[in-house]
């Protein structure tokens, strides 16, 4: 999605800027891996820096991963290609009032935890859950029970799949104050996805952004057919035996996850 949106002129992308590894503002914050803040919460300190991240002000070796240079300063926009702030995003479009529409990408929990075990990041020993010592933890605390009796890595990541997902899928201004964008739709038919973003955005499509529609992305470490996108997005149900699929199943169940069913690889759309 960062590469197709990079098609437009004059764009620069910043890399992760919520690596609390890679970036010592925000690990300064105290921020978590998968860090929440309420809606309601005013914190002046988190506010000052993401309004830095986003003009651009944070730059280091990490968050220019994907640019040169020329290219950053050649730029008029910023694309900002984040993955660990899915629970900040109703809190950070509360305070901000974006020109452009953000958007928030989706995919299947399953194939996204199947995509993590064979990633590398996640092959560490299996570890019990326990609840991070970040700021407005309760978010956790609230399903620490049910959390600490989980007994396997896929387990924990489908639970933490429905923590960083389930506020902004329940939520009211859910599409509205961001784009909502299923990951399953935009591999099928890329072109309709495309299209309805760019109108939202009311910008022109760059003529470039079709050469990027079946192409693999950078980041993409496993084989996958990019001209079948049916066999490209059951291919996860090939790697969970039925036990991991029921015990995954439950996690979901738990959290009332219902804009996915665990035998379907598609989204059901009229789940708000």
């Amino acid at each position: 999605m960062t590469e197709m949106i990079h098609t437009i002129p004059y764009t620069a992308i910043i890399w992760e800027p919520f690596n609390i590894h890679e970036v010592k503002i925000v690990r300064k914050l105290g921020f978590g891996w998968r860090q929440y803040i309420p809606e309601e919460q005013q914190w002046p300190e988190a506010t000052q820096v993401i309004n830095k991240i986003l003009a651009g002000k944070v730059i280091n070796e990490w968050t220019m991963l994907n640019a040169e240079l020329f290219n950053y300063l050649q730029a008029k926009q910023l694309i900002i290609k984040i993955c660990r702030g899915n629970m900040l995003l109703p809190w950070i479009t509360s305070q901000i009032n974006f020109t452009y529409t953000p958007l928030y990408l989706v995919r299947h929990p399953f194939a996204v935890v199947v995509s993590q075990m064979k990633q590398g990041g996640w092959d560490y020993p299996f570890r019990k859950f326990e609840v991070p010592p970040i700021p407005f933890n309760q978010i956790y605390k609230d399903h620490e029970d049910f959390l600490s009796s989980l007994d396997t890595k896929e387990e924990i990541l489908t639970a933490f799949w429905c923590l960083t997902n389930q506020i902004q899928l329940n939520h009211s201004k859910n599409n509205q104050d961001w784009i909502t964008l299923y990951y399953e739709n935009l591999v099928v038919n890329p072109q309709k996805e495309i299209q309805q973003i760019f109108q939202r955005w009311k910008i022109r499509i760059p003529e470039r952004i079709e050469q990027v529609f079946r192409k693999k992305s950078w980041t993409t470490s496993d084989k996958i057919n990019v001209n079948v996108p049916e066999i490209q997005l059951s291919r996860w149900k090939e790697e969970l035996n039925p036990f991991q699929k029921k015990r995954m199943s439950r996690v979901l169940d738990y959290f009332n996850i219902i804009v996915y069913d665990p035998d379907d690889v598609f989204p059901i759309l009229h789940v708000k």
